[in-house]
């Protein structure tokens, strides 16, 4: 059920996508319509202190997720979608920022985890994968990003 049906009349508004990437240019972040940001930051767990990586799932529509820091192969990727956790795409995005994707049939069919750097979902004690993904790429330019 939709938030605007559960109250008649309301109406989301979002800024316009032209605005939002005006901004991302000017600042060089990666502002989302939400106004989050979806670059993925190294971050402990909470919980049990463990290593992970935590950023938005996407640009729309996105959920804050925690993913455990090591790449996965094919064999890595089939055991954590059958022990209930998603996957993830780790981009490296031209400013050297990291960004987690959610990966879906599309993403594992087409571009399995041994051909791009692929995570898991972080589940406590319980890490998969063994090659941790390379750190980002700091910027180069000494221009101002704004």
């Amino acid at each position: 059920m939709a938030l605007h049906d559960l109250r008649p009349g309301l109406r989301m508004t979002t800024p316009d996508r032209a605005v939002v990437e005006a901004i991302n240019q000017r600042t060089g972040l990666a502002i989302t319509r939400a106004g989050g940001t979806d670059t993925a930051r190294r971050q402990p767990c909470p919980q049990c202190g463990a290593p992970t990586l935590i950023g938005l799932d996407d640009t729309f529509a996105a959920i804050t997720t925690r993913a455990d820091p090591r790449l996965l192969t094919r064999s890595d990727e089939v055991t954590a979608l059958l022990n209930g956790r998603r996957t993830l795409h780790l981009r490296a995005t031209g400013s050297g920022r990291l960004q987690l994707r959610t990966r879906d049939h599309r993403h594992i069919t087409h571009n399995p985890a041994d051909t791009t750097p692929v995570v898991a979902e972080h589940q406590c004690g319980q890490p998969l994968g063994t090659t941790p993904p390379p750190p980002p790429t700091p910027r180069t330019s000494d221009e101002c990003p704004y």
